[in-house]
């Protein structure tokens, strides 16, 4: 029987987006394709999740790949990205409720920067969370299997009674095979909804 959730936070309850983020600070045309690239497709961005370097670091890193006109958008997005006003996802602040209010323990395990305790109160539901695990603070990053197993430990759960959500295929196939339940989120929440009632969750 399930009986705690464990949702995926940029993508699941928010709506992290990062060609948003870039045309908010009017960054188009090849500037916009060289700052996709340079930040968010390489592997600053994942060692910043991991906690395996400092914003400081990741700049400097980026930087030096970066022409001299764009160094100060890369340093702004590095440090602030978190300020940036991100959507919730739509409907998930009341599912979380609904499912608080029906008994369930909800989690959220996410692989995010350092800076999540300074966002956490804007995610949807936030007061209704249990617990939380971000990578950068236990230098883990899904789909390793051991902050899986950390996120059991952690708050004394069984594998067998959580379901974990997100939009990640690789994420949730390795959480099931940890145990886990298992709901790959696909921006639906009417689905995801659906998804649940199969796995005999009251929603």
């Amino acid at each position: 029987m399930i009986r705690h959730i464990i949702f995926d936070m940029g993508g699941v309850l928010k709506d992290f987006n990062p060609p948003k983020m870039l045309r908010a600070r009017n960054i188009e045309g090849g500037d916009f394709d060289i700052l996709m690239r340079e930040l968010f497709h390489e592997t600053e961005w994942i060692a910043l999740d991991h906690g395996a370097v400092s914003e400081q670091q990741a700049y400097e890193s980026v930087a030096k790949r970066l022409p001299e006109h764009l160094k100060p958008a890369a340093k702004d997005l590095i440090f602030n990205w978190w300020k940036d006003p991100f959507d919730d996802k739509e409907g998930m602040d009341e599912l979380i409720h609904e499912l608080k209010n029906n008994g369930y323990d909800i989690y959220l395990l996410s692989n995010a920067s350092i800076r999540q305790a300074e966002y956490f109160h804007r995610l949807p539901g936030s007061e209704c969370f249990s617990g939380r695990i971000t990578s950068a603070d236990v230098l883990l990053l899904k789909p390793w299997a051991d902050i899986y197993r950390l996120c059991l430990k952690t708050f004394g759960l069984k594998a067998e009674e959580c379901v974990f959500i997100d939009d990640s295929a690789a994420n949730v196939y390795c959480a099931k095979l940890e145990g886990y339940a298992g709901i790959v989120y696909h921006d639906d929440t009417e689905l995801l909804k659906t998804r649940m009632r199969e796995l005999g969750i009251r929603i």
